[in-house]
């Protein structure tokens, strides 16, 4: 017997994609009255919730009111009302595969030994205007986003540190805990490292039938305020839960930030170090270069916004990791750290 999934779903003013992701999932080919929906609703004011209700109406899904506006918030109230076996989260920006929610069942059953099973992102514009379409294809390379296979894509399945969109047995929650609420974002980096510390390194599953459609920001400045987010937030919730949880891809920005921070510093000293300076930075550019023309060289237009945008989205997170670094750095929440750490290994816990 097929067993019941929850799909939760924070949402927040999404009234341009809410519709597609909702219709995605009733379309599903998993047994309709197998599959419950919980979208939890941080208080839309554009209209969004007027759309949900709809719904509600028609098709039964359930509405729970976030009044704190987080997603961890939205998550644990999600997960606490679900009444499925299995949890697959969802997100409003993106519409699923037919076969996803059966694709994401049969993964975890045919793996007992894994805890969580994701998909990959296939990134599409929103609208159809170049800048839209040159987000979509930088926010898929490697050399734009790091090697998250969710974001690149893969042939076979494989492990991997963190999904973007888990699936699990909802009784996980009671071995690994709830999400961090005291996290605004990069709740899922620290939940899956959670799991991988408890339970190793083969206990997250992401496997390329498992499909969704991310939609992209759709202007260079809503791209970069989601980058900088994303940098500020890999970095700061170290305050909060006593240590870095991200991976080794994730700091590269804030490297590669600070790097020319101090070079550009030393290079007003001494000549021969802005000589180097400017040598890194014409190998870095030439390394962007070749990237963007094996992306698409037939556009001249479409290479010239690559070229500038990748650097764009390395230098916007990277600023964002070392604005939160400096703020760590400020003896008040350096010391909050310190303690934070010396509780968590008092009581007995180990720290991930």
């Amino acid at each position: 017997m097929q067993p019941k999934v929850s799909i939760i779903i924070p949402c927040r003013n999404e009234v341009h994609f809410i519709v597609p992701c909702l219709d995605s999932i009733l379309a599903n080919d998993y047994q309709a009255h197998l599959v419950e929906i919980l979208v939890i609703d941080g208080q839309s004011q554009d209209g969004t919730l007027e759309i949900l209700e709809r719904y509600q109406k028609t098709h039964g899904i359930k509405i729970l009111n976030n009044p704190k506006k987080i997603i961890p918030f939205a998550l644990n109230m999600g997960i606490a009302h679900a009444s499925g076996d299995i949890l697959i989260r969802m997100d409003a920006h993106t519409t699923y595969d037919s076969g996803y929610i059966s694709n994401c069942v049969r993964a975890l059953n045919s793996h007992p030994e894994v805890k969580i099973v994701g998909g990959v992102w296939i990134t599409q514009s929103v609208k159809n205007t170049l800048i839209s379409h040159v987000i979509q294809r930088a926010l898929s390379h490697p050399f734009g986003v790091g090697n998250a296979y969710y974001r690149v894509g893969l042939k076979s399945k494989r492990f991997t540190d963190v999904v973007s969109y888990f699936c699990c047995r909802k009784n996980l929650f009671d071995e690994v805990g709830y999400f961090n609420e005291l996290i605004e974002r990069s709740e899922d980096i620290d939940f899956n490292r959670r799991v991988l510390k408890k339970f190793g390194s083969k206990s997250i599953l992401v496997l390329p039938e498992i499909k969704c459609f991310y939609s992209v920001p759709d202007t260079f400045l809503a791209l970069i305020r989601k980058f900088y987010l994303n940098g500020y937030w890999a970095i700061f919730p170290m305050q909060k839960v006593g240590y870095l949880a991200v991976s080794l891809r994730h700091l590269i920005p804030l490297y590669f930030f600070t790097f020319i921070i101090l070079l550009s510093i030393s290079a007003l000293i001494s000549p021969f170090i802005f000589k180097f300076f400017l040598a890194l930075c014409f190998v870095y550019l030439f390394i962007d270069l070749i990237i963007s023309l094996t992306i698409d060289h037939k556009s001249f237009l479409f290479c010239v916004n690559l070229v500038f945008i990748f650097p764009l989205m390395h230098l916007a997170y990277g600023l964002g990791s070392f604005i939160a670094v400096m703020r760590l750095l400020v003896p008040q929440n350096f010391k909050k750290i310190y303690f934070l750490r010396k509780k968590i290994k008092k009581a007995g816990h180990e720290i991930p």
